[in-house]
């Protein structure tokens, strides 16, 4: 006899923070490329996203209510207390906040999208946009000035994690910031994110005599040739990290919006890259897996699928033994019948991955 449950879900042998992305995100998305494709998620990142206000008297409440959520680095044995991360230096013990020390740094330089008027330079919402603001150490971000990313030796400044100099990337021959190897696709994917997000910022491209990465007035590519070799190259080599994904959840929950590059790196070569003119179709990732209760004790699993596409679904009890086995059915509706009160394992296999929850059956 089917029975009535209430459903808990607990995402097995993956972290909590995959979770966050909102089923259906970024349906709007799907199967388009190039152009199309990062005007969609421009759409997309741009709906309900909460602008923060960025001024220099609140600078104590950005590190109190913001930082401490999106950049606080866990105890460890050397700093038993946490720490701000920064990404600038290895100035990582930081507890406490001093503009001597550390600062507010915008990763793409605000200067590039700033508007001259009356009363003074209009940043625009970007200008408090946390995805592209972090900790950072004050004597690196003084020499990261504005000038664009790049790789050199170093010969301006160089603190044994950043550097500052001449590039020595192919298609650019000035002055470059170079971050460490290990936040190369950190920094690759918020610039990614901001001319996606910012597309409509197109007239407001600038860079105070640096024409390296942006190209003024354009919604597409917006980034120059110089600029997406380079990005495509630290994106593929330096892939989305735990910190990465755990602020991008963060940010979201503060900000309401997300970065599509680190949910879906892929998304980078269907606009920039080697299948731009590719359409892209999420793969059916942990991102956006879950299960929902239904009236009368079914659930449906929340799974993206296209049209015939065959996804297979097991149910274990808590101690290992199968239950049950077959094909999931085309609405995603699962029947539990003949389940006892009690805890069971839900595995649903789609596209090679395997997605796990697990699910409370009891009498409500």
């Amino acid at each position: 006899m089917k029975k009535s449950f209430s459903l808990f879900l607990l995402l097995v042998s993956f972290t909590v923070a995959w979770a966050q992305i909102p089923f259906g995100y970024y349906d709007d998305a799907e199967g388009k490329s190039g152009a199309v494709l990062k005007t969609a998620l421009h759409n997309i990142i741009r709906s309900g996203h909460r602008e923060l206000d960025f001024r220099p008297d609140n600078a104590r409440y950005w590190w109190d209510n913001y930082f401490r959520r999106t950049d606080w680095h866990s105890a460890t044995a050397s700093h038993p207390n946490g720490f701000f991360w920064c990404m600038y230096s290895t100035d990582q013990h930081t507890t406490y906040i001093s503009g001597t020390i550390q600062n507010r740094e915008h990763a793409m330089p605000r200067s590039w999208w700033s508007i001259s008027t009356a009363t003074g330079l209009d940043y625009g919402v970007a200008n408090g946009d946390l995805h592209n603001l972090f900790p950072a150490n004050q004597a690196a971000n003084a020499a990261k000035s504005n000038f664009p990313l790049g790789t050199t030796r170093g010969e301006i400044f160089n603190n044994g994690v950043v550097r500052v100099g001449r590039s020595t990337f192919a298609g650019y021959n000035g002055n470059v910031f170079e971050p460490p190897d290990q936040y190369k696709g950190d920094f690759a994917r918020t610039y990614m994110y901001m001319v996606t997000r910012y597309e409509y910022y197109a007239n407001r491209w600038r860079s105070i005599g640096i024409t390296s990465m942006l190209i003024p007035n354009s919604r597409y590519p917006t980034l120059t040739p110089y600029a997406v070799n380079l990005l495509l190259a630290w994106h593929r080599a330096d892939p989305v990290s735990q910190k990465e994904i755990n602020r991008n959840d963060s940010v979201y929950q503060i900000q309401r919006n997300r970065n599509p590059f680190i949910d879906h790196p892929e998304l980078a070569e269907h606009i920039w890259g080697n299948l731009m003119r590719e359409p892209w179709f999420r793969n059916a990732t942990i991102a956006e897996f879950g299960v929902e209760y239904l009236p009368g004790g079914d659930i449906r699993v929340l799974v993206s699928r296209r049209s015939g596409e065959s996804f297979h679904y097991e149910i274990y009890s808590v101690t290992g033994l199968k239950l049950d086995s077959r094909e999931l059915p085309e609405n995603n509706i699962i029947e539990l019948t003949d389940l006892n009160n009690g805890m069971y394992i839900l595995v649903v296999y789609a596209r090679n991955q395997r997605h796990t929850a697990r699910i409370l059956v009891g009498t409500i």
